[in-house]
C-alpha cells in the first residue's frame, strides 16, 4: 500500500481539517478502532469446539486441557488484540497492554498481511485488524496520509496524549479544576 517515506518536506503543511474529514470525525473528535468481539468469540468457539471433538475422540473423555482452554484461550485472544484511536494529531495504539502515541508524520509504510493491516512508524510497528470496527476508515486515512506526503505536504509534528498523560490539576483560583498535561 504505502511505501517508505522518512523525508521531510518543506511544501504547506497538511490541514488537520482534512485529516479529521478522511477520518469522519469532528477536529476535536476520536475514531476508536477496536476488535468487534463477536468475531473472536465465533473464532473462539470454533476452535474450542474443534479441540473438544478431537480430544473426546482421542481419549473417550473430555480432558484437563480442554477445560483449560475454555477458561484462558479468550482471555489470551483478547489481550493480544490491539486497538488504534485516530485523532487530527495521531494515532494511539494499545498493543499488549501498552499504550503508544505516533504523530502523522512518524507514519513510515503501511502493509497487508492476511487479516491485518501492519502501520509501520519510526517508533515502531502495530496492526490495525481488517474486522475491527473503523478499521476502514483508519487505513484509508493512512493511505491518504501518505499520498499527502507523496506530493509534498508536511505532516502535522504533533502526537495525540494518552488519557493516561491527562490528569486533573488544581487551578489559581479555589474550587476551579483545570486539566494538566504531562509527558
Amino acid at each position: 500500500m504505502g511505501e517508505g517515506h522518512g523525508a521531510e518536506t518543506s511544501g504547506p503543511e497538511l490541514p488537520p481539517e482534512q485529516i479529521a474529514e478522511w477520518l469522519g470525525i469532528p477536529p476535536d473528535g476520536r475514531l476508536l478502532c477496536q476488535p468487534r468481539h463477536h468475531h473472536v468469540w465465533v473464532v473462539w468457539f470454533a476452535g474450542a469446539f474443534v479441540w473438544l471433538w478431537v480430544a473426546t475422540a482421542a481419549t473417550g473423555l473430555i480432558v484437563l486441557p480442554t477445560i483449560c482452554l475454555l477458561v484462558l484461550a479468550p482471555l489470551a485472544v483478547l489481550l493480544t488484540l490491539d486497538r488504534v484511536t485516530a485523532e487530527v494529531h495521531g494515532l494511539t495504539a494499545r498493543v499488549r497492554g501498552r499504550t503508544r502515541c505516533y504523530g502523522w508524520h512518524e507514519v513510515e509504510e503501511i502493509t497487508d498481511r492476511f487479516d491485518w493491516t501492519v502501520v509501520n512508524t519510526t517508533q515502531g510497528w502495530f496492526r490495525v485488524h481488517h474486522y475491527a470496527r473503523h478499521a476502514d476508515r483508519i487505513v484509508h486515512t493512512l493511505n491518504a496520509v501518505l499520498r499527502a506526503r507523496d506530493v509534498g505536504l508536511r505532516l502535522p509534528v504533533d502526537r495525540p496524549v494518552p488519557d493516561e498523560a491527562i490528569s486533573a490539576g488544581e487551578a489559581v483560583a479555589a474550587g476551579e479544576h483545570g486539566i494538566s498535561k504531562s509527558g
